[in-house]
């Protein structure tokens, strides 16, 4: 049994990751954060990636084999935290786009994999 700090943890990493997924249902393509209302969801889904970071990192620190069944990345995940963090001026609107479409989908469904396993 996880402690209930890492449930916690895991459960806020599915709701940022449904956040992010609701998000991404208004861009269509990468050249769409460039409008007034694109720049907003940008944002706020660049945001949410950085809460997702960070919370993995969290978990990742204190519990590193919790995700060795997980396919994504971990450590690119921290490191793409760590750029939002302290790079924002230099992220790309390509990259975040494929994070949202290609992986965002795919790791929430291993959280909830995670989540069942040890409820």
């Amino acid at each position: 049994m996880l402690e209930q700090w890492v449930m916690d943890r895991l459960e806020l990493i599915e709701e940022t990751l449904d956040v992010i997924e609701a998000y991404q249902k208004h861009i269509k393509a990468a050249e769409d954060f460039y409008t007034e209302q694109g720049s907003i969801i940008y944002d706020a889904i660049v945001m949410r990636l950085q809460v997702l970071g960070e919370n993995i990192k969290t978990i990742y620190k204190s519990t590193p084999g919790l995700f060795s069944n997980v396919d994504t990345e971990v450590i690119s995940i921290i490191r793409f935290r760590d750029l939002i963090s302290h790079h924002y001026e230099k992220l790309d609107t390509e990259v975040v786009y494929d994070i949202c479409t290609q992986y965002v989908p795919i790791l929430r469904l291993q959280i909830k994999e995670l989540l069942k396993l040890y409820k």
